[in-house]
């Protein structure tokens, strides 16, 4: 069962990757950046409707400011496009949708397992991409030595403390 949802998370999770970074070739970065932080919004609306979690008050209150936020950002003529509105919205929710998941279906997660398992998916899928759309380029040095560090400590073990973090909530 753990493994289907790694599966599923992972094909998400990819597919919503690459929903952000084609929504931020057609806009903004500040709008998109704000827009992607509806996962969270739609984190505590899949715990309150699908998994029969309590609504406190400061969610409401995220919520109604999350919501005004919305409004805002579409109100910012020529920062960003509706349809890049409308990738970024849905991006997030193919990353919600992971940890909903998560939470739903697997009762003690191994953070770390998990995001090793969820690299190795992720470099196959976008290994075939790369291939498939001829994008393939060769960095210098320094540069992948860079990436491949920052990778390392900032999206690898964020994410793996993400999953250890699912052990901990109610």
């Amino acid at each position: 069962n753990d493994g289907k949802v790694l599966l599923i998370g992972t094909i998400l999770n990819s597919i919503g990757i690459l929903m952000y970074y084609f929504g931020l070739r057609i806009s903004d970065l500040g709008p998109s950046a704000l827009l992607i932080k509806m996962t969270v919004l739609y984190n505590v609306l899949f715990g309150v409707f699908l998994l029969d979690e309590k609504l406190r008050i400061t969610e409401v209150i995220g919520i109604l400011l999350a919501i005004s936020g919305i409004i805002v950002i579409s109100t910012l003529h020529g920062q960003i496009e509706v349809s890049s509105a409308i990738i970024m919205l849905v991006s997030a929710l193919f990353f919600a949708i992971q940890s909903y998941l998560i939470k739903k279906y697997v009762i003690q997660i191994d953070g770390m397992t998990f995001a090793f398992l969820r690299l190795f998916l992720l470099s196959i899928f976008f290994l075939i991409y790369i291939i498939l759309m001829g994008t393939w380029e060769i960095l210098e040095a320094g540069l992948a030595i860079s990436l491949g560090i920052f990778s390392l400590l900032g999206y690898f073990l964020g994410r793996a403390f993400y999953f250890e973090a699912h052990n901990h909530l109610p």
